[in-house]
């Protein structure tokens, strides 16, 4: 019992021991970092200490997988909240994870061998050719959150991990709040090298009316009305406000901790491509942004299919606007880890079995992976189903074969040079003919078809594309059907996909049973 008694003290004084030296430490660094922001006046800062204490043991033990090459492509993460399930003020909500969920989330990627970066290492890597390590990975926090700083930052100091936080300067640089974090917290995350503060905007999370009857709309992607008027905004009065928004959040981070922000991340990942009562508000906004950052985030693309950001999106250009992966709350870090792989650039040659996915990325419809096929089978609102293959967007040329079987009357289109939705090349199979087509932002046509085909074999067959610089060769049973040598020079690049087609809603079905893509040499 005394021994008990001793060992219970002994651990007691050592921890005290331990916190004492930190803070001691703290204190000492602080007297020209930190001077303004005494430990007492927030208990959080200890509670954050506690943590990182209890962390380190497992941290120490952890052996990273090795770093294999440099990136081809980098993911960004999104968080919002990391809620406490116990004494939190902040009730739970759909874009939070648990902190325990939020740890292993960062531990897996560490296992896995992933590097946390920065937005100024994206930006080079996306723009300037700059080099980084394999497995990259930008950590990246919405809204400045004291739910999300607390408890994220033992986990990423343990870890030597570094994140991002968005901040809505509103929120956090004028008032004391319990739900943002504020000026002297938000000093202390800067002055750790731990954390880049970059913007959210400053009125931009607010809703304002955008009509005569008085209905709330987002504040950058619409017109606001003005009642005194009677009116709505101008085109050049939404410009000029747009501009001043984007403006006035980064000149306010900038001059408060003598920094320059260059990255923006969208209110709700909104930039004017949903409801909005300005169909011009993308391109005023778009370029709006592009003329103050360097950087933009988004999330939630309708038409995005690729979960990495590859330099090739972005060449030639000083401006990236950059896709982030909204991490699902019931994760596992392995399910995160297995998600981030399965978006990792694909060698070629490529071949899929069908028995799992590989990272089929669904538009508009259902994929079911079973008996070594996937079934491609459409909404009960749609009368097409699609799946583009996550990690292809870097392929130049190739040849695909896809072993496939249809219902009657359904069309077999395979996607090849697939960038998003707007951009792409396709040799489409339907009974009684066979189209190669292309659409170049947005506008599609057929570069070629013939009509001097049969219908499709009542079986599994194989449908097949070569793709070589600006030639296309669509082929039935491995035998050469059309061809074309006009392909548009902007689709030099892009991934792979299958879809079917039926005049019917919820009709069309299709199996892939295989698919194997090897590259051709362009010669």
């Amino acid at each position: 019992m005394y021994k008990r008694i001793y060992l219970l003290k002994f651990n007691f004084l050592l921890v005290t021991a331990m916190l004492a030296a930190l803070m001691a430490a703290t204190a000492w660094t602080s007297h020209n970092a930190f001077a303004h922001f005494p430990y007492a006046e927030n208990p959080g800062f200890v509670r954050m200490d506690m943590r990182y204490l209890a962390y380190m043991p497992e941290a120490r033990k952890l052996t990273p997988a090795p770093i294999e090459g440099n990136a081809k492509s980098v993911p960004v993460l999104m968080y919002h909240g990391i809620t406490r399930t116990d004494d939190s003020p902040i009730p739970a909500d759909g874009y939070s994870v648990s902190p325990e969920t939020f740890k292993d989330h960062m531990f897996a990627l560490k296992r896995a061998g992933y590097t946390a970066i920065t937005t100024t290492e994206l930006e080079g890597f996306l723009l300037a050719g700059k080099e980084l390590p394999d497995r990259s990975v930008l950590i990246t926090f919405d809204d400045g959150r004291k739910d999300s700083f607390f408890p994220a930052d033992p986990v990423l100091r343990a870890l030597n991990y570094k994140a991002t936080m968005f901040v809505i300067t509103k929120f956090s640089l004028y008032n004391e709040s319990v739900f943002y974090l504020h000026d002297r917290e938000l000093e202390y995350m800067h002055r750790s090298g731990r954390w880049e503060l970059q913007s959210h905007g400053k009125d931009d999370h607010e809703h304002y009316e955008i009509n005569e009857d008085e209905e709330q709309g987002i504040f950058l992607t619409n017109k606001l009305w003005l009642p005194g008027e009677g009116r709505l905004e101008t085109d050049d009065e939404y410009l000029r406000r747009v501009r001043a928004e984007l403006e006035i959040s980064k000149q306010e981070l900038d001059d408060r901790y003598g920094i320059n922000v260059t990255s923006f991340a969208f209110p709700f990942g909104d930039f004017g491509d949903r409801e909005t009562n300005y169909p011009g508000s993308k391109d005023v906004l778009m370029s709006q942004v592009r003329a103050v950052y360097k950087l933009s985030f988004f999330q939630h693309g309708a038409d995005t299919r690729f979960t990495h950001n590859h330099p090739a999106q972005f060449a030639n250009d000083t401006f990236a606007h950059v896709y982030r992966v909204t991490v699902n709350s019931t994760w596992s870090g392995d399910k995160l880890v297995s998600y981030l792989e399965q978006g990792r650039a694909k060698p070629l040659p490529y071949h899929d079995a069908m028995d799992t996915d590989a990272g089929w990325i669904r538009a508009w419809n259902n994929a079911h992976f079973a008996d070594s096929r996937m079934r491609l089978t459409p909404i009960a609102t749609e009368a097409g189903a699609g799946a583009v293959l996550d990690g292809t967007y870097t392929w130049g040329n190739y040849s695909l074969r896809a072993d496939v079987g249809v219902n009657d009357g359904t069309s077999v289109y395979v996607w090849v040079r697939f960038q998003d939705d707007a951009n792409f090349a396709a040799c489409n199979f339907g009974d009684g003919f066979l189209h190669i087509e292309e659409s170049v932002g947005g506008v599609k046509r057929v570069i070629e078809g013939t009509r001097e085909v049969g219908d499709l074999p009542n079986r599994t067959f194989t449908v097949g594309v070569d793709v070589v610089g600006r030639n296309v060769t669509c082929l039935i049973d491995g035998v050469p059907v059309i061809s074309t040598q006009y392909l548009d020079p902007s689709l030099s690049h892009g991934g792979i996909g299958l879809k079917t087609w039926n005049d019917q809603v919820n009709v069309a079905k299709m199996d892939a049973y295989g698919l194997s893509v090897v590259p051709l040499d362009v010669g």
